[in-house]
């Protein structure tokens, strides 16, 4: 859907609700969608993230983890997403998230 307001509007910012990149999508497939939009909009586009809640993200079955496990998760997911909008292929190893040789094909120009 924000693909194709973007490409049918010229002004109108573009903003996620509050998006998990840590249970249900890998922070790497955040990365990818989130600067495709930023190219497609050309840079009206703003992710927003936190750490999720229950309600949402136990659906998967992997246990919910406790406020700090969740802060802990989306300080690296955030790290990777950074990393991955370095361009190249990048790989991560923290604590609880992974990455191997990933890159994104598009990264956005701006990163705030």
């Amino acid at each position: 859907m924000f693909g194709a307001i973007a490409a049918r509007t010229e002004r109108v910012g573009l903003v996620t609700g509050v998006t998990c990149p840590t249970v249900r999508y890998h922070p790497a497939i955040i990365a990818q969608a989130a600067a495709t939009l930023a190219i497609v909009s050309d840079g009206r586009f703003t992710l927003g993230v936190g750490a999720g809640e229950r309600l949402n993200e136990h659906v998967v079955g992997q246990g919910f983890p406790s406020v700090r496990g969740r802060h802990e998760r989306l300080r690296e997911a955030l790290e990777i997403i950074r990393l991955l909008w370095q361009g190249g292929y990048q790989s991560y190893e923290g604590k609880h998230l992974h990455l191997e040789d990933a890159q994104c094909s598009t990264c956005p120009t701006s990163r705030r």
